[in-house]
């Protein structure tokens, strides 16, 4: 194995904070499989799967889906005009499939439009492909960061899609936390803590600031809520990761918006999910 210099999927592992491997065994493999499917790869895809684990990374930081593995494009290879339980002529729609949702309702594949990094579509019940990314790349690092420690953390982290990131505010969070990883040239995704406390941030190429705060406890949560609350627009767009009414770091927000908790028996018996996510998720009182 050999530790490369990606060119399309570095952001992943800036992200999950490891250092990728290529498998140079695959190589001979992922040939076969063009010369099966009459064509070469996208470069995106060819990178991906050279890459050691990169299946099981994207197995694991998802619903339990099921990535195509090399092996199995070459079973595409020869019913490509009649795939799955879908009955898709993926030949003639020029579709390369590359993830299955884990009981099959949608497929995931590659538009092959003669692009390194193609956009990604999706087939479910309507019988449509429907865009779903302009990139491969980019559909990648949504994917994984959407997932990032959901199954373990997510009743302590609070999650958000912003606009703004000022120089001033973000030299005061980095005097305030420890900075663990900065990879600037390549995808801008800082990893920032104190004791229990975490801030994931990615600043992405299109303008957006993904924020993920993460602490072991309410209380812990709450002060690191504090520090940021009013960085960006995060007092309007920060928001639970998980969908539970009752999870600490829901009770987080009530306390930041409305300034109390709400009691459970409300939240359970009198207060609708919609009352919920307006007076708690939007921050209208």
């Amino acid at each position: 194995m050999s530790t490369p210099s990606l060119a399309y999927h570095q952001v992943v592992f800036d992200i999950i904070e490891q250092e990728p491997e290529l498998v140079d065994g695959s190589r001979s493999l992922l040939d076969n499989c063009e010369r099966a499917l009459g064509f070469a790869l996208p470069a995106a895809l060819r990178e991906w799967y050279l890459i050691a684990n990169s299946n099981r990374i994207l197995e694991h930081y998802s619903n339990d889906d099921h990535p195509v593995s090399p092996k199995e494009l070459l079973e595409v290879a020869s019913r490509r005009g009649d795939y799955s339980h879908f009955h898709l002529n993926l030949a003639a729609e020029r579709v390369l499939p590359f993830l299955w949702e884990n009981q099959a309702v949608f497929l995931c594949g590659l538009q092959l439009d003669d692009s390194d990094d193609p956009p990604v579509v999706a087939w479910d019940d309507d019988h449509v492909w429907k865009k779903w990314q302009s990139k491969f790349s980019t559909f990648l690092s949504l994917w994984v960061w959407d997932f990032l420690y959901f199954r373990d953390r997510y009743d302590f982290s609070l999650c958000a899609n912003d606009t703004l990131l000022t120089e001033q505010d973000f030299a005061a969070i980095r005097r305030d936390f420890i900075e663990v990883q900065r990879r600037v040239d390549n995808s801008s995704v800082y990893h920032l803590h104190k004791a229990d406390q975490h801030i994931r941030i990615w600043l992405r190429g299109n303008g957006d600031v993904l924020w993920w705060l993460a602490a072991s406890t309410k209380e812990s949560l709450l002060d690191l809520a504090q520090r940021v609350w009013h960085v960006g627009t995060l007092a309007s767009t920060l928001t639970i990761q998980g969908g539970s009414m009752y999870s600490p770091a829901s009770k987080v927000l009530q306390l930041l918006r409305l300034g109390h908790e709400l009691p459970e028996t409300r939240l359970g018996k009198s207060l609708t999910w919609q009352e919920y996510k307006a007076k708690v998720l939007k921050g209208r009182k």
